[in-house]
């Protein structure tokens, strides 16, 4: 079956180049990013546990943040990716008040946020352990920052909510479109004699 050279050149051009402009496995603090005392990097990765009990209010929360060395996309990029391998567990419970547990991640490029991924419970839950790829695909142009937060807290009144959240990886996917150069046109121009 023979496909219009038309149709041809028209599907090639509609691809796009993927370039993995970052990728980290949170082994150690990256160079350029803060971390609160409760964030430990191992083998594994990252991970914080915070907790909070009690009859008086009583809230904890810990951040990982790249706010002082942003990643710079390249050019042509038109959107961009960023995945995270996590997982976290929630628990806690509440006698006369209530109890709180979240995690979450946040990319943000030029000011603006965009939410990888995030997870809550609230009042007398069961333990809700989770795992897996969380990713997000927005639009992004060359020389755009992004940064990123990650944060688990807990905070509780009258019970006990905890928070542990273990981040394995980041990566960070720019996306162009591709163009046919002169070679290319030679290429499928010999394929259809």
């Amino acid at each position: 079956m023979r496909i219009p050279l038309i149709t041809l050149a028209l599907l090639l051009n509609l691809s796009v180049v993927a370039d993995e402009v970052y990728t980290y496995d949170f082994q150690s603090l990256p160079e350029g990013w803060t971390a609160d005392p409760e964030w430990s990097f191992g083998s594994t990765g990252a991970e914080a546990t915070v907790s909070a009990w009690g009859g008086p209010p009583s809230s904890n929360s810990a951040y990982l943040e790249s706010d002082m060395q942003p990643i710079v996309l390249p050019p042509g990029t038109d959107s961009v990716r960023v995945q995270v391998e996590e997982d976290h567990s929630l628990s806690g419970y509440f006698t006369t008040g209530e109890a709180y547990a979240s995690v979450m991640a946040t990319a943000y490029k030029n000011g603006d946020y965009y939410i990888v991924f995030s997870a809550s419970e609230s009042w007398g839950f069961p333990d809700h352990p989770s795992d897996g790829f969380s990713s997000i695909t927005f639009p992004a142009s060359e020389g755009d920052l992004l940064t990123f937060r990650f944060m688990t807290s807990a905070s509780a009144f009258g019970g006990s909510a905890t928070a542990m959240f273990h981040v394995y990886s980041l990566s960070v996917t720019a996306y162009g479109p591709t163009s046919l150069s002169h070679s290319t046109w030679a290429t499928i121009k010999a394929a259809y004699p």
